[in-house]
């Protein structure tokens, strides 16, 4: 499936406690509606959002989701539908360089146990090439 992340996060910068995880702007670190950040989450404009892709909100993670107490955090946590490794720094510098962004995934794998094995890479470049020709006769 590919699908247009509209808004993503750092999800895993904070602390794990007490089997929760709190973020930096749960510990008051850092002002969760500060520019870029709404809410904690940075979301692009809605101006680049394509409706014939399913639109999902995304987390970025510094390592690899694979237990269930983790997936069941963060998803809980931050109602994620795809979770990836540098998709908020995209976001973050789109927003405060004003460049504007489109980001979209092509899924391969299901989060959780890292068995490659259960990856489909060719059959997700294919539709991701699909989408990228969509969204080019679209503009």
């Amino acid at each position: 499936t590919v699908v247009q992340v509209i808004e993503d996060c750092f999800a895993d910068v904070g602390v794990f406690e007490n089997n929760s995880f709190h973020s930096v702007f749960d510990m008051q670190f850092a002002n969760p509606n500060k520019f870029p950040f709404t809410q904690g989450k940075l979301a692009l404009p809605s101006e680049y959002v394509f409706d014939f892709l399913p639109q999902v909100s995304g987390i970025t993670v510094n390592t690899i989701t694979n237990s269930e107490f983790q997936k069941k955090i963060f998803t809980d946590k931050y109602m994620s539908q795809i979770e990836t490794m540098e998709g908020a720094a995209i976001h973050y510098v789109s927003l405060l360089e004003q460049i504007p962004c489109i980001h979209i995934r092509s899924i391969s794998n299901m989060v959780g146990e890292r068995d490659k094995t259960n990856w489909n890479i060719p059959v997700a470049l294919q539709q991701l090439n699909n989408a990228i020709q969509k969204i080019l006769q679209s503009v």
